[in-house]
């Protein structure tokens, strides 16, 4: 009894020892398992959507996630990018930053954000990247313990996938076609996508096959006026519709198509007034919206134009002498075979005074009064009633500081004869080289101002552009930088002087109220963050590029630095039609 009582203890402790070398076993297997390392690394091309990231010490509350998905965290060969989508749940604890190191097979990329994430939030991280091919990650979070910087446990992205884009899109089947939006559309269906859509067309969408989730307006008209489809542009997310002359904007039913599988907001039932811009939101299946203002405008009829027959105005301005007097007299001749509308005087490139009292063929006068002490070049710019222009060469002149002057004894010399006058051909002035105008109202080249109509004259003037910035300086960071490294610099002012562009600065606090109400909600591109840079052509007044102005973006094929050189080269990259 005594035997079989010592074996039953013997296996009862064997079968203890066993149990806890399994369980230390488990232990070390998924502690060895789930911590990231360089031997261990977390891969975001799993199946799941978030990896979970494990930290330990003062860094275990952050409770980060790196998203997996390829429509979050992908790597954009044809731009350049690298493409992270974080977000953070854990506790509110001082996070300082993300580090980065990017490995290729050739080199590597070191970027650190300049924040971190509260808790709640999420940020898809950009980084420029030059290399063909993406080896692995390396992202470091800092946070701040005991007053100090501590370094989180490391997370490693051993794999990425390429962006899908538009152009990705899979070629249809037999009874589809591809539309002008890369969208898969079959052929005389009604559409199940179209808002109070008429269902008596031969061919409607009836599916949409996109490559990702699409958030667009793809046809805006009104019931009232079938013919009046609207004009979307998708670089400003707005959409213009052309009523019939005197048409009603106050009761109004809009059909609108969308994105497949979108949502729209507001209703299209609750909208009937239309006298002012109206803002519609399209919410795309992955909850990303977009949203497009709606302007209404009804048909001017157009204001005939008559060709002119005749040359623009000849001007030619009369020498003038220096001297200590504070006033001149400008004299010119100009000779026009159409009917003379005004004449204006610039001195130092800045408008002194307009004369539309004038002689055709004759000479004509400008008086100018109190002048100080100094050095002036002055031009007179004519135009016609056919709005032909013609300016005078540059006259210079100075006034000078009045000079104590010593009569010296009179000498009585007997008379001279002059030998007689030789008739001389009139001197025709050389070609003018195009006048830079630099100041229209109170609107100066280089400054900022809130003048859309004033920088709009100056560039029609110069036949250029003018720069809008959409931002403010107070709570925006990259706004505050890109004013003092670049948009303060005398440099930039220089080159902005010398091609007399206009700077136009668009408060985004004050977009309710005019004169920002209009610029705001005209020329901002929702799509994109401040400071918002717009660039706008004379001709037509309508936005030639809109950009995010940041280091380290890529835009229109060059990485944006925050100097004046850089943003210079950036404007030239869109605006080489102007030189």
């Amino acid at each position: 009894m005594e035997r079989e009582g010592d074996n039953s203890k013997l296996f009862l402790i064997g079968g203890i020892v066993v149990l806890l070398l399994i369980i230390l076993g488990a232990f070390f297997w998924l502690n060895s398992s789930d911590i990231p390392s360089e031997n261990n690394p977390q891969n975001i091309s799993s199946e799941e959507d978030f990896v979970p990231v494990v930290t330990s010490g003062g860094c275990d509350k952050l409770g980060l996630d790196v998203a997996s998905e390829s429509r979050f965290s992908c790597f954009d060969s044809k731009n350049k990018l690298v493409k992270l989508y974080i977000s953070r749940s854990g506790e509110n604890v001082v996070f300082n930053r993300l580090d980065f190191v990017l490995y290729s097979s050739n080199d590597t990329v070191e970027y650190t954000s300049n924040y971190g994430l509260a808790p709640g939030s999420f940020y898809s991280y950009n980084i420029a990247f030059t290399e063909d091919s993406l080896e692995k990650i390396e992202i470091t979070p800092i946070v701040q313990s005991d007053g100090e910087e501590e370094e989180c446990v490391k997370i490693y992205v051993n794999s990425i996938s390429p962006c899908v884009t538009e152009e990705s899109t899979v070629e249809p089947a037999p009874g589809y076609y591809l539309d002008e939006n890369l969208n898969v559309v079959l052929v005389n269906e009604t559409a199940n996508n179209t808002i109070n859509a008429s269902t008596n067309k031969s061919s409607e969408i009836l599916t949409v096959f996109s490559s990702k989730p699409q958030k667009k307006i793809l046809n805006f008209s009104f019931e009232e006026f079938g013919d009046s489809a609207g004009v979307i542009d998708e670089l400003r997310h707005s959409i213009t519709v052309i009523l019939p002359e005197g048409s009603s904007k106050e009761s109004l039913t809009p059909k609108i198509t969308i994105s497949i599988n979108a949502s729209i907001s507001p209703s299209v039932d609750l909208v009937k007034n239309f006298t002012s811009p109206r803002v519609y939101m399209i919410t795309a299946s992955d909850e990303s919206t977009q949203k497009y203002t709606v302007y209404v405008e009804t048909f001017v009829p157009p204001v005939e134009v008559v060709i002119p027959e005749a040359n623009a105005p000849s001007v030619y301005l009369f020498n003038i002498e220096s001297s200590n007097s504070t006033s001149r007299s400008i004299k010119f001749n100009v000779s026009d075979e159409n009917n003379l509308l005004v004449c204006s005087l610039f001195s130092n490139n800045v408008l002194q005074k307009n004369l539309t009292n004038l002689v055709n063929i004759s000479t004509n006068f400008f008086d100018l009064t109190n002048l100080a002490v100094g050095s002036y070049s002055v031009f007179v710019k004519c135009t016609d009633t056919f709005n032909n222009t013609g300016s005078s060469a540059v006259s210079s002149f100075n006034v000078v500081a009045p000079t104590v002057v010593v009569t010296p004894p009179v000498v009585i010399t007997p008379p001279v004869t002059p030998p007689p006058a030789t008739l001389t051909p009139p001197i025709t002035p050389p070609p003018v080289a195009p006048v830079i105008v630099t100041q229209v109202s109170n609107t100066i080249a280089g400054e900022w101002s809130t003048d859309l109509a004033a920088a709009s004259a100056m560039a029609t003037a110069n036949k250029k552009f003018y720069i809008i910035n959409i931002g403010n300086l107070v709570n925006c960071g990259y706004c505050q930088k890109a004013e003092a490294g670049v948009f303060s610099k005398p440099e930039f002012k220089a080159w902005a002087k010398a091609n007399g562009i206009a700077m136009i600065y668009a408060d985004d606090r004050y977009k309710d109220k005019e004169p920002t109400k209009s610029i705001y909600y005209r020329y901002v591109n929702y799509n994109i963050d401040y400071p918002q840079i717009i660039i706008v052509g004379y001709e037509s007044q309508s936005a030639i590029a809109s950009f995010e102005f940041r280091s380290g973006k890529p835009i229109n094929g060059l990485i944006a630095r925050i100097t004046p050189s850089s943003f210079i080269e950036l404007v030239d990259s869109y605006t080489s039609r102007y030189k």
